[in-house]
């Protein structure tokens, strides 16, 4: 059972991984203290691969479920970070516009503070 506390450990570690990534107010350093959790314990999956032999049919039932959940966080993990990608994306089209805009009215003058529009 000691791979499956370690899966459920990953499991544990990629929900919080999950819920940092769509905090907006999340501390930049959880974050990368969470990916290096994640990264340390995916070690768990080569351990897993060369005992599998010798687990029980029950340790075997747990472990696939737990590997079943990891895999549905993997892609939930995987949706999160795209829809952050085209988030970012879109703000970074956002303010090169307006710089874009901004550079049309830099080259105008100051002219007189007066127009005359009576005709």
């Amino acid at each position: 059972m000691q791979r499956y506390n370690e899966l459920k450990e990953l499991e544990s570690a990629m929900s919080q991984l999950l819920t940092n990534l769509q905090d907006e107010n999340s501390d930049p350093a959880d974050f990368d203290r969470l990916r290096e959790r994640c990264s340390t314990l995916q070690s768990v999956f080569k351990d897993v691969a060369a005992e599998r032999q010798s687990l029980t049919d029950t340790e075997r039932e747990h472990v696939q479920a737990a590997l079943e959940n990891l895999v549905k966080l993997n892609a939930i993990a995987r949706e999160a970070v795209e829809a952050e990608k085209q988030r970012v994306s879109g703000l970074l089209d956002r303010v090169r516009n307006a710089g874009r805009r901004t550079q049309l009215f830099s080259g105008l003058d100051d002219t007189g503070g007066s127009c005359n529009i009576a005709g």
